[in-house]
């Protein structure tokens, strides 16, 4: 007869083996998707996961830890400023593609990105743009999205790879200081290494 301390231990004991199986998925490499960030982070809520593309440095951006791990990006923002304050920040995501199974290609991403732009900022200009190579050559499809009136002025950056969808942003407080920042976004997405 199994008492119900037998139990309660049974349960926690497989609670901790599948924590701890999840936590080893996630970091054996998969040979064919992005090189991607990724960290099981225990919580009140069970794991969370942080997947971002990994990337570069860049020069006079530092990355803020505490921000990429909060939202689940790779986030920068310009020496000396924090992600609250920053006139600009820029950042990267990665979507794992099971996690999000409704979403059937990139067009779809970018079509219900637009759509939630145009939802919370009505008015918002959205404009393709020419496409970013990466260092190996493939095409990030790119778009500004302008305010009409309040809010930030945004370059997003889409691309796929494997099992992830990428989105690169850089947002800026004003059209001014995303112009600034802009520059640094499009040498920092031109540099991005693919997985292998």
């Amino acid at each position: 007869m199994i008492g119900i301390n037998q139990i309660c231990w049974s349960a926690t004991h497989m609670k901790s083996i599948i924590s701890a199986l999840l936590i080893a998925m996630l970091l054996v490499p998969s040979f064919a998707t992005a090189e991607i960030y990724k960290l099981a982070v225990p919580s009140d809520k069970g794991i969370e996961l942080c997947w971002w593309p990994v990337m570069q440095p860049i020069a006079g951006w530092s990355h803020d830890e505490g921000a990429s791990r909060a939202n689940h990006i790779n986030a920068f923002v310009p020496n000396g400023s924090s992600f609250s304050d920053a006139p600009a920040i820029i950042y990267a995501r990665a979507m794992f593609k099971p996690r999000i199974p409704d979403t059937k290609s990139l067009n779809q991403l970018i079509t219900d990105d637009r759509k939630t732009f145009e939802d919370d900022l009505p008015g918002v200009r959205v404009i393709e743009l020419a496409p970013i190579s990466d260092s190996s050559g493939s095409k990030f499809r790119y778009f500004s999205f302008t305010p009409s009136g309040a809010g930030n002025w945004e370059r997003v950056a889409y691309a796929e790879e494997g099992e992830f969808y990428l989105i690169f942003t850089v947002s800026g407080t004003s059209s001014a200081t995303l112009l600034h920042a802009q520059r640094d976004f499009e040498k920092w997405v031109s540099a991005y290494k693919p997985g292998p």
